[in-house]
C-alpha cells in the first residue's frame, strides 16, 4: 500500500494500527518517490527467566572466605 506523506501525517495512528493488524508494509511517498517504508515488527520469542537462570546452574565455584582480611603472607604475595 502507498500513502502520501501529507496523508501519513494526518492519519499516522490509524495507519500504524492498520500495519499492526494486517502485518503488511506501507510505502510513504513524497511527490511519487518513496521516502520511507513502514513495516510491522518482527515477533521475537522471549525466553522465560527460569530457563535462563537454569542454564547457569553449576557454573559457579566456591573459593572460600572472601570477606576476611588477608594475612601478612598473602598480602605480600598480592603486592
Amino acid at each position: 500500500m502507498k500513502v502520501a506523506l501529507s496523508e501519513f501525517k494526518t492519519h499516522c495512528t490509524k495507519i500504524l494500527r492498520e500495519v499492526e493488524s494486517t502485518g503488511k508494509s506501507v510505502e510513504i511517498t513524497k511527490r511519487g518517490d518513496i521516502v520511507a517504508v513502514l513495516t510491522p515488527p518482527i515477533k521475537v520469542k522471549k525466553s522465560k527467566p527460569e530457563n535462563f537462570l537454569g542454564k547457569l546452574r553449576g557454573s559457579a565455584t566456591n573459593v572460600g572466605d572472601i570477606v576476611s582480611p588477608l594475612g601478612n603472607d598473602d598480602w605480600n604475595v598480592c603486592k
